[in-house]
């Protein structure tokens, strides 16, 4: 990617070096990465918003460009 933000659902406090969540809609925390020219520009993470239904299509009322996530399936 060259430019965007990516959504990584994570677990605890999130951040590059926080563990990824294996379920998109039962993380903590997203992990936003700002890329710019192709290098990470801004690390941010944010307390998941709760939503019903959460989808990827709903993170884009936060911002982001891309999602990078595990099951997302069925409870």
């Amino acid at each position: 990617m060259e430019d965007g933000r990516i959504a990584i659902p994570s677990m605890g406090t999130g951040g590059l070096d926080g563990e990824r969540s294996g379920h998109f809609g039962h993380c903590d925390v997203f992990t936003f990465v700002d890329v710019e020219g192709g290098e990470v520009k801004q690390v941010r993470p944010q307390i998941r918003p709760v939503v019903e239904d959460l989808i990827a299509g709903k993170l884009q009322i936060i911002g982001d460009d891309q999602v990078c996530g595990g099951g997302g399936g069925g409870h």
